[in-house]
């Protein structure tokens, strides 16, 4: 096989279905991945007769059944890039489709009542643990707020951890056996660029720019509100943009915060729903190593004054089918003179 041959495995339960090998019924593989909701995988071949769906299902459903992705080109495929749990099946046209997703489906499968203490983060790292998941918080600079007798009621725990990390402004997902809650994402250095002129980037370029406009769901400013230490009245407002609204938001367990937890807080909370400028879709060939995941720095080079720059990744997928393997990648940025809107 050459080396711009696109190629696809998928193992599943230690199972390896390879798409140089199985030619005969490899029929697509997709993967999404994105945050603070499921990535997930759709794995169709040829099955007229129901034997392939036949080994993966039995009359009462599927097994959680552990899947590992790799994609790319020729036999060097480097690191997964996908990670999880076989969810569900299909089957029509005389295909079967099996559809994974990532290992946050374990924290979603049962709703739960109960209490829950310690610091917010904390909470979170354990309600991961409790689903057999590892967890990357956001850093040393974040300081959590004690939670000194939180309800989840009739919640799954993804549910609640996701209620957590909107109230300290973080965003969760899952990659691998980890769950990771972050501060909002910034660009850096870029993980790929592509020019105008790229050989890498396909016909499908979709940019758009449109001025935020003064929405409900966009906030000019985000103000927390609660009560410090000694019950004195806290405040934390995040930076103020010219358009939007003031957001108000009474958190009655910020009591043992600082001002400048409040105030982190607050602009968390902005950054997580401002309303982005700028929107590219690009479709490329997937980039063997790296593989560019959510939250990474893309740079467009040779696009013109208003959409040259560097973009936030916010969501890619791939799409694998005989003899073709695109990525798309959603992105986003701000103006940078943030004055202007």
């Amino acid at each position: 096989m050459s080396l711009y041959d696109p190629h696809a495995i998928i193992e599943i339960e230690g199972q390896t279905f390879d798409s140089f090998r199985n030619k005969s019924f490899f029929s697509s593989l997709n993967v999404q991945l994105t945050t603070n909701e499921a990535s997930q995988v759709d794995f169709t071949v040829i099955d007229e007769l129901y034997d392939f769906l036949n080994g993966f299902a039995r009359s009462d459903g599927v097994p959680l059944a552990p899947a590992l992705v790799w994609l790319g080109f020729g036999n060097d495929l480097g690191e997964p890039v996908f990670d999880g749990l076989l969810a569900g099946v299909g089957h029509g046209d005389d295909k079967s489709t099996l559809k994974f997703f990532d290992r946050s489906l374990l924290m979603r499968l049962h709703q739960k009542t109960e209490y829950h203490k310690g610091l917010d983060v904390d909470v979170i790292k354990k309600l991961g643990a409790r689903n057999g998941l590892e967890f990357e918080g956001p850093g040393s600079s974040f300081k959590g707020l004690p939670l000194k007798s939180k309800k989840q009621e009739a919640q799954t725990d993804w549910e609640f951890a996701m209620s957590l990390a909107e109230d300290a402004g973080l965003v969760l997902f899952v990659r691998g056996n980890t769950l990771f809650a972050k501060l909002p994402a910034r660009t850096g250095e870029p993980a790929i660029s592509f020019g105008r002129r790229d050989a890498r980037v396909l016909r499908s370029t979709d940019q758009q720019y449109k001025v935020p406009e003064n929405i409900e769901g966009r906030p000019r400013r985000v103000e927390v509100r609660g009560r410090g230490r000694g019950g004195k009245r806290l405040t934390g407002v995040s930076d103020e943009s010219r358009r939007g609204h003031t957001h108000v938001v009474i958190n009655r367990s910020i009591k043992h915060a600082s001002a400048t937890e409040a105030r982190r807080r607050a602009q968390a909370k902005k950054e997580l729903k401002r309303e982005h400028a700028f929107n590219c879709r690009i479709r490329s060939l997937l980039q063997v190593q790296p593989h560019v995941d959510v939250r990474q720095t893309i740079e467009l080079l040779d696009h013109g004054l208003i959409f040259s720059g560097k973009y936030l990744v916010d969501k890619v997928e791939h799409s694998f089918g005989p003899g073709k393997l695109e990525t798309d990648y959603d992105l986003y940025r701000d103006i940078e003179d943030i004055g202007r809107f």
